[in-house]
């Protein structure tokens, strides 16, 4: 009390007390600042993507179908744009270059000009769906004051664009036929007016994020999350610092090194684990974070290993749905093989047939060439059936009886 009625006494201010008494005050929030933002680091960790492209994929647009020419042109310029934004790779138009395939058996077919296919190219073609529905009591979300939000029933149209999407890299298909949906939803206006009538708008909108869902299956996601080391032991310091100067494996690698030489170090093999968490080696660094807790670790391990687990999880979940995509697609190829297969026996049983009629098909070969529609037609007339050249439910059930 004495010393604040000494500064700020209006009789007797002294301005070199006050001067030293903040000066203090700064250095004192300086140190406090440093000691504490020495024990934690900020790193940024990458999760892999449902598919994987490769490092430097070589990504193009070489078909497009469905709707009209200017939603497929806005389709590309939001695959361009965004994938430019996500800064792993660009999608580029090349749609005018004659390059076309198709998917069989889950390998590329091309169907168009014949170009040579790398490991790192990657074809996409796309077909937008375009669709509008109106619906008069659509629920959104509105803000109520500074922090509150409610939910109301509002007039609205909404305005729906699937795009289905195949895409190849090198000569395997990684995505068939697959849709993701996109929507836009415009309200009544505020002074109780029409629906806007920009129409492209709202095409931009809708598409754009059925883009978007569909490059989050192939983009790496970025995760910046905050770790705490432990200081204890001061032999370690020089390592911490050279993974908090970016180089993580560089860093780990020594650190196992120095874990071996200090087994019972709790704080050593914590921090090994968390060099580990960093890298994606979950389990690795779940099993140091149980090893550092059992030589008497603290509460912030017990923390750091929670997070690891969730981390963990994620990544087993997203692997779990690649090997359900994966294998969904699998089933797909191997039902329309099988359905093939059926079709080759049915014609060439029919081949067999008719030959063993007198009408001379030839080679039971399995297909459906000219000489056999030529066959079908002549037993179909010979027969009164309808002449279609086809192996119709008609013809197939008057040759069963014949077998």
């Amino acid at each position: 009390p004495m010393t604040y009625r000494y500064i700020f006494n209006t009789s007797g201010f002294n301005f070199y007390t006050l001067l030293f008494f903040f000066l203090a005050l700064i250095f004192s929030s300086c140190t406090v600042s440093k000691q504490t933002g020495r024990k934690h680091a900020k790193f940024t960790t990458e999760s892999p993507s449902s598919y994987y492209l490769g490092n430097q994929p070589n990504v193009r647009v070489v078909n497009a179908e469905g709707a009209t020419r200017r939603l497929q042109d806005i389709t590309i310029q939001e695959l361009r744009n965004q994938s430019r934004s996500g800064g792993y790779f660009v999608i580029e138009n090349s749609l005018d270059e004659g390059i076309r395939f198709d998917s069989q058996g889950g390998q590329l077919v091309m169907t168009g000009k014949e170009v040579p296919v790398q490991e790192n190219d990657v074809f996409i073609k796309f077909n937008v769906i375009a669709s509008m529905k109106q619906d008069g009591r659509t629920i959104i979300t509105k803000k109520t004051g500074l922090l509150g939000t409610e939910k109301k029933r509002v007039p609205a149209i909404m305005t729906i664009m699937p795009v289905a999407f195949t895409v190849s890299k090198g000569h395997d298909i990684l995505l068939d036929e697959r849709q993701y949906d996109g929507k836009a939803v415009w309200t009544v206006n505020a002074d109780g007016g029409g629906y806007p009538a920009d129409f492209r708008r709202r095409y931009e909108i809708a598409i754009g994020e059925a883009v978007k869902k569909f490059l989050v299956d192939f983009t790496p996601t970025t995760t910046r999350h905050k770790v705490r080391f432990d200081y204890t032991d001061e032999g370690q310091k020089a390592i911490i610092d050279v993974a908090r100067n970016g180089q993580v494996k560089e860093a780990a690698i020594e650190l196992e090194d120095y874990v071996l030489a200090h087994s019972n170090s709790a704080s050593a093999v914590y921090n090994l684990a968390v060099l580990n968490d960093v890298l994606g080696r979950y389990d690795q660094a779940l099993n140091y974070y149980d090893r550092a807790l059992s030589l008497g670790g603290k509460n912030y391990y017990t923390k750091a290993k929670a997070s690891c687990m969730k981390r963990r999880s994620e990544q087993l979940e997203m692997n779990s749905s690649q090997t359900t995509t994966r294998t969904n697609l699998s089933t797909s190829i191997s039902s329309q093989n099988n359905q093939q297969e059926d079709r080759v026996n049915d014609i060439a049983w029919l081949q067999s047939t008719l030959n063993e009629l007198g009408y001379e098909c030839g080679v039971a070969d399995g297909v459906m060439g000219s000489n056999t529609r030529g066959c079908i037609e002549a037993y179909q007339e010979a027969n009164g059936l309808s002449i279609t050249g086809s192996l119709n439910p008609e013809t197939t059930e008057a040759l069963n009886e014949l077998r």
